[in-house]
């Protein structure tokens, strides 16, 4: 319930990314935006891009293990180590804006699943009762 939804549109094609932090540290919605181009030709100043709510840096506290592996998306971070607030819809930006896509292009509603209980559901929040949210996103013919 945590995990950034990625809606990501181009012209007829459409493409519904989970991006948790493992996802996200293997690049998966710039993976996706290169899949668009290699399947459909889609161009990356073509895509649209928009993050529905996540857990954010306000309240998503990584160790050295997970925030190592993030350190080249945000070179702001000092190399010393330790934890890190790790922001998951940001690191998902700066990996679309390198692999193309227009900053204006993409869209954040800028929620925290943890910081809003009576809207969503949160695992860091409630880990043993996290619930489970649903993001979609359709082509209309």
């Amino acid at each position: 319930a945590d995990c950034v939804p990625v809606l990501i549109a181009a012209g007829d094609e459409v493409a519904a990314v989970h991006a948790g932090w493992r996802g996200t540290a293997s690049g998966i919605a710039s993976k996706t935006a290169r899949a668009m181009h290699d399947d459909f030709g889609t161009k990356p100043k073509e895509i649209y891009a928009a993050f529905g709510p996540s857990i954010r840096g306000c309240c998503y506290e990584v160790g050295p293990e997970v925030a190592g592996q993030f350190t080249p998306l945000f070179p702001e971070w000092d190399s010393n180590g330790g934890k890190r607030k790790l922001n998951l819809a940001e690191a998902n930006r700066r990996q679309l804006e390198g692999a193309g896509v227009r900053a204006d292009h993409i869209f954040d509603c800028c929620l925290c699943t943890t910081c809003e209980p009576a809207q969503f559901f949160s695992f860091r929040r409630e880990p043993e009762n996290p619930g489970r949210m649903v993001a979609s996103i359709c082509r209309l013919t």
